[in-house]
């Protein structure tokens, strides 16, 4: 059985955040409703990791979206979300492999908001 198709709108309404957070989400992931699903999943893999922590980090650069608001687009908790957002820190400045990919991120991120 395939999950129901995502949309930023329905998945904004349901999980109770703003709907600009979703739009990031969604351009991060090339718009691709898979990706979205495996963000909000348990999944640990390091590029899942990777774009949890870029998007979250965007987001909070982007929008006025809280910790609780990010934490529900990604089916956590807020302190996870601040977890994240200090490790995104660390990782930014000491992997430039990370800072190319974070700094890729919200340029798109970035480009999303442009477009909305």
């Amino acid at each position: 059985m395939t999950a129901p198709p995502l949309d930023p709108h329905d998945l904004a309404k349901h999980a109770n955040v703003p709907l600009p957070v979703v739009r990031l989400m969604f351009a991060a992931a090339e718009n691709d409703a898979e990706t979205v699903r495996l963000l909000r999943s348990a999944d640990i893999d390091r590029e899942t990791m990777w774009l949890r922590r870029a998007i979250i980090t965007a987001a909070k650069w982007h929008t006025s979206a809280t910790l609780e608001q990010l934490g529900r687009a990604f089916n956590r908790d807020h302190s996870t979300v601040q977890r994240w957002l200090a490790d995104a820190k660390a990782m930014h400045a000491e992997d430039p492999a990370f800072r190319a990919f974070s700094d890729r991120i919200a340029n798109i991120c970035a480009g999303s908001r442009r477009a909305a």
